[in-house]
């Protein structure tokens, strides 16, 4: 059975609340749901499908990549948006974070062959508040809200997670304690 996946920096629990509190806002005002399927993340390998029977493969590929990580702080600042259709909490320029996800995208070429999509988008790192179902009369208005509102936030990543698409929610599956510090 083939299920969806992707590999990122969960954000820790703190972060996540003050971020969950901002996709609460986007669904009382706008109706906006897709991006509380989520926990706050920085996507290193975005969704693509993979036989759930080998799901094991994927968690020791990640078993390989975090016994290596250095830890390294991100530095989350402001917000910014894509083409009015997302709204995200801005990841401030990281070298430690490019090169993670340069290696990620090497280390999982052998087993997802095939599966990957969108491999010839740039990498930029963001956290999304609200994704595709923004209305887009009320875009400049959502988005004026949260620029006026500012965000400042680190934090430390010690590991990379592993979250498959369950009853239409993500949920972690690897590893299965809270990432950074």
């Amino acid at each position: 059975m083939r299920s969806m996946y992707y590999a990122a920096v969960v954000c820790p629990q703190e972060i996540n609340s003050r971020i969950e509190n901002f996709k609460n806002y986007m669904h009382e005002r706008y109706g906006c749901t897709h991006a509380l399927k989520s926990p706050a993340h920085i996507t290193l390998i975005p969704p693509f499908y993979f036989d759930s029977n080998d799901e094991l493969k994927l968690k020791e590929k990640l078993r390989e990549v975090n016994k290596t990580l250095k830890p390294f702080e991100i530095t989350l600042s402001g917000f910014g948006c894509f083409n009015q259709r997302v709204i995200y909490v801005d990841v401030m320029e990281n070298a430690s974070l490019n090169a993670l996800y340069d290696a990620m995208t090497g280390f999982f070429a052998d087993i997802l062959t095939n599966t990957r999509h969108r491999e010839n988008r740039n990498f930029h790192p963001h956290i999304t508040i609200a994704t595709r179902d923004i209305p887009p009369a009320d875009f400049g208005k959502a988005y004026e809200y949260f620029t006026a509102l500012g965000f400042a936030a680190r934090f430390r990543t010690t590991q990379i997670s592993l979250l498959k698409l369950i009853q239409g929610k993500w949920e972690v599956v690897y590893p299965l304690v809270e990432t950074g510090t």
